[in-house]
């Protein structure tokens, strides 16, 4: 479901270490990176924030954080 490297690809792409995204998302580093390794889950609300934080179009937040479902939707529904 959420992709390491898109995400990783994103904050790269903007120049954003992941400490540097913890602090802005007020999140400690230690819980940021529990959630990337997917030891937990990303909130609704965070991944928003995160949108806003990386300046994320729908596309680019749908393929870091929904890529599996996508991908098994698109597959269900396809003729």
């Amino acid at each position: 479901m959420f992709s390491k490297k898109r995400f990783y690809e994103a904050l790269a792409g903007r120049s954003m270490p992941v400490t540097r995204l913890a602090t802005t998302l007020e999140m400690n580093q230690a819980t940021l990176f529990r959630k990337i390794k997917g030891e937990s889950d990303f909130t609704r609300a965070e991944i928003q924030e995160i949108r806003e934080r990386l300046s994320l179009s729908q596309a680019e937040m749908d393929a870091i954080f929904f890529a599996k479902k996508l991908a098994e939707t698109r597959e269900s529904v396809a003729p």
